[in-house]
């Protein structure tokens, strides 16, 4: 059986875009009082970037989440991508 590689580049758009609709939802949620992860995001590094729980810390947020998981997600292909080619 072989096994096939991941397109770490569509991957890790996939994993930006889940992952900038989850910090924008999350943000949202928070500005109206239904959510305290927003909350716990602003108290961390989030806020050396400005990031806060108001709409316009929701957009920041939005492209903040996607280089996060993008970064996360294309790095975990790559690693599986280079381990996969050592086992040959």
């Amino acid at each position: 059986m072989t096994e096939a590689k991941l397109d770490a580049l569509k991957l890790g758009l996939a994993g930006g875009i889940v992952g900038a609709f989850v910090v924008f939802c999350s943000t949202l949620l928070g500005v109206y009082g239904f959510s305290q992860a927003a909350d716990s995001m602003a108290s961390t590094m989030w806020a050396t970037y400005g990031y806060s729980v108001t709409w316009g810390g929701a957009f920041l947020g939005l492209i903040i989440g996607f280089a996060y998981a993008f970064v996360l997600v294309w790095a975990v292909a790559m690693i599986y991508n280079k381990l996969l080619g050592k086992g040959k």
